[in-house]
């Protein structure tokens, strides 16, 4: 009888910790300066047929969501991406994934070598994050578009080669605000005519993401219910996409 009891009261702290995190992230985006984008962008985007990784690989500790990931597929379909970067590799499901939805091109993406030092200023949870690494998932499942893995510091690697020639630039390296403001900088250096910005991480448990993208210019980036994903969309992506819903 008191082991029941027991197993109840674990059951119910459990739920009641579960509706605490769904009040407090809804308590976030209420009070976020950032507007959600539109319902007819959000519907072009989650339109086309998109292939996401084996069940296995998803929602692991530090991972992006599935409903991000639905996100960032969507999007590299109808934006027909051909060329993609990726600044924080991590286990590697968001680069598949990136590279499973484009029909053809290269997807590069950059991380801290293990055991190397960060240049600039982390997060206390950055280092945690990384130790949960054993392994790449693009090495173990096919994809169309090629991978470019890179190594090396974000803040001082250089980026000109590929000035103006992303589609799509996904951050979500180091999550301190002076690794934010290098990465966004530089993922604005990067980004093609017809190109997105994704940055991920804009949630309540990270400071630097939201000081950085609260400091934007407008038009400010755009909220992704139910994710913590924040996009930015040139104006020729943007037209792509309303073109797309309006088919």
């Amino acid at each position: 009888m008191r082991h029941r009891a027991l197993v109840t009261l674990t059951g119910i702290a459990r739920r009641l910790r579960i509706l605490r995190g769904v009040f407090l992230d809804h308590q976030f985006d209420s009070r976020s300066p950032l507007l959600a984008l539109s319902p007819e962008l959000l519907n072009a985007i989650h339109s086309p047929e998109i292939v996401l990784p084996p069940r296995r690989h998803l929602e692991k500790p530090g991972g992006q969501t599935i409903e991000g990931l639905v996100f960032i597929a969507g999007l590299v379909r109808e934006l027909e991406v051909t060329s993609a970067f990726e600044i924080g590799t991590f286990d590697g499901v968001t680069t598949w994934t990136l590279a499973r939805n484009m029909s053809s091109g290269v997807v590069d993406t950059l991380d801290l070598p293990a055991g190397e030092r960060a240049e600039l200023a982390l997060e206390d949870t950055d280092e945690e994050v990384r130790e949960l690494v054993s392994g790449h998932v693009y090495d173990e499942l096919p994809h169309p578009a090629t991978i470019q893995q890179h190594w090396g510091d974000s803040a001082s690697f250089d980026f000109s080669e590929w000035n103006g020639a992303c589609d799509l630039v996904y951050i979500d390296g180091a999550h301190s605000e002076p690794y934010v403001e290098s990465d966004t900088r530089n993922a604005f250096e990067m980004l093609s005519e017809r190109g997105a910005i994704v940055w991920d991480d804009y949630w309540r448990q990270v400071d630097g993401v939201p000081r950085v993208l609260h400091k934007l210019a407008a038009p400010r980036p755009r909220r992704i219910p139910g994710t913590r994903l924040v996009v930015h969309l040139t104006p020729k992506a943007e037209a792509l996409l309303h073109q797309a819903g309006a088919e």
